[in-house]
């Protein structure tokens, strides 16, 4: 079964250096003369190429255009602090009156970010604001005492019968006896004096009835009885502890705060996009609301980056070899900017573990897994920020000194339009030369040298806005590459 994990609190992990991941091997050379005294020529060259090999991890952490941060001195002494476990077997060879020794070492980027950091030599996220802009954290688990899911972990089954008989009498008895009588007489006659006597007659009668009912109703039931009831409850597997997912997202944020990106609580967010039970990531990615969440969040809770993730961890049992537990599980992580949806960082990681028991070894494998995870998403993160930072300068150079743009007009199927363009940049002021680099399927590329107060675009705009197939154009410019699209060339 699956669980939504916020993210709940930050925790520094302190992971010793043999314990980290598999760092990139980084390689320096030094060179120094040839002298009578071999140790002192070899520990020369040494000494050179510890200083290369430090020049050429600062590239990779803050980038070419910020090695003038990095002193000779803050080199030097970066340079005594790497440590012998730290490299690879040197190689040595003579060229001529020179010694060359080349130095190869695994150097974990977040140490020397931290080393960076003491000299005073911020990271690119620094730099560039990145504390201010953290990151919301959301990690699904899927951890499970069994490595099929879809069987249940417990049954249980209840049987019970009930044997006897049961007896039922509803029998009645009634008695009514009614007895009715009645008496008429009628007379009819004529008028008689004392002298003589008239005609006279008279009826009589009487009736009688009698009646006697007895009603006897017989409802005897009878019947022997042999019951049985049987019931089964199924309980599937249900969501582990959260302790583990817990221990995977305290260990990736631990290890993102060693690579100095911020992070924060990502169930304030998506309570306020989906009321009541939060849905997973899987959920949001699936379902096509992942944009939604994202377009939300950016406009609610200005978080500029998002990064969900699922964590499966699968019981392998206990070895038949060693006795102890064993398990495998999967990491997936994946970080987007929330304003443009666009991925900044991914990263998906596999790997097995033993211990005494599954949730030892389950706690031990997630942990793992965040640490290698966040070994790639930190730089990848830290090289998003350091492309902003270029971004910035760019457009602090664009405005103080002409620079070198690449012109894509999108659209311009015609002659006319395509002359219209470059009578455009051929008076335009600030645009000190322009070449015309080829046309193809409706696009028209140019290389334009400008320096002028207002951004080339927007200057190119206002010189065709007149013309009818540039009244409704749109632009883009991403870097140094400025696009021009006319209505239905984009």
């Amino acid at each position: 079964m699956r669980a939504f994990i916020p993210f709940a609190a930050v925790i520094a992990v302190s992971v010793p250096y043999a314990a980290m991941a598999q760092e990139g091997v980084v390689s320096g050379t030094g060179t120094a003369p040839v002298t009578r005294d071999a140790n002192a020529t070899r520990a020369n060259a040494e000494a050179a190429a510890r200083q290369d090999l430090v020049r050429n991890m600062a590239r990779q952490v803050l980038g070419a255009e910020r090695l003038g941060e990095v002193t000779p001195e803050i080199t030097a002494r970066l340079a005594n602090q790497l440590r012998p476990e730290m490299f690879e077997p040197w190689s040595y060879e003579r060229v001529g009156q020179e010694y060359r020794a080349t130095a190869s070492a695994r150097i974990d980027r977040a140490w020397f970010q931290a080393r960076l950091d003491d000299e005073g030599v911020v990271s690119s996220s620094t730099q560039a604001g990145g504390q201010n802009a953290r990151v919301l954290i959301m990690l699904d688990e899927a951890v499970g005492p069994s490595r099929d899911t879809n069987q249940p972990i417990e049954v249980t089954t209840e049987y019970d019968r009930f044997r006897g008989a049961t007896f039922s009498d509803t029998s009645s008895l009634s008695y009514s006896d009614r007895e009715a009588a009645a008496s008429t007489s009628q007379r009819t006659g004529a008028y008689a004096n004392w002298y003589g006597a008239g005609a006279a007659r008279r009826t009589d009668a009487d009736a009688y009835a009698r009646s006697t009912r007895l009603e006897d109703r017989n409802n005897v039931q009878a019947a022997a009885v042999d019951a049985t009831r049987y019931r089964q409850r199924v309980v599937y597997q249900a969501t582990a502890t959260t302790r583990v997912g817990q221990a995977a997202v305290a260990a990736l944020t631990g290890e993102l705060l060693r690579h100095d990106v911020a992070t924060a609580n990502g169930m304030n967010a998506l309570a306020q996009f989906a009321p009541g039970a939060p849905p997973l990531f899987t959920e949001l990615r699936d379902s096509g609301q992942l944009t939604a969440f994202l377009a939300d969040a950016y406009r609610t809770s200005r978080a500029p980056f998002f990064m969900g993730g699922q964590l499966s961890i699968q019981d392998n049992g206990r070895s038949p070899n060693t006795g102890q537990a064993t398990c495998t599980g999967q990491l997936y992580a994946q970080a987007f900017a929330t304003s443009t949806s666009q991925d900044i960082a991914a990263t998906s990681k596999s790997g097995e573990d033993a211990a005494s028991s599954y949730e030892l070894c389950a706690a031990r494998l997630s942990e793992n897994l965040a640490r290698l995870a966040a070994e790639e998403l930190g730089p990848q993160v830290q090289r998003y920020w350091r492309n902003q930072s270029r971004g910035v300068a760019n457009a602090v150079a664009a405005a103080q000194g002409p620079v070198e743009y690449t012109l894509v007009i999108r659209g311009a199927a015609d002659m006319g339009t395509q002359a219209d363009v470059l009578d455009a940049l051929q008076g335009l002021p600030g645009v000190q030369s322009h070449a015309f680099l080829g046309q193809e399927g409706g696009q028209m590329n140019l290389q334009v040298r400008y320096e002028g107060p207002m951004p080339l675009n927007l200057a190119l705009y206002q010189r065709l806005r007149g013309k009818p197939a540039f009244a409704n154009a749109t632009s883009e410019v991403v870097g140094r590459q400025v696009i021009f699209c006319l209505p239905g060339g984009c």
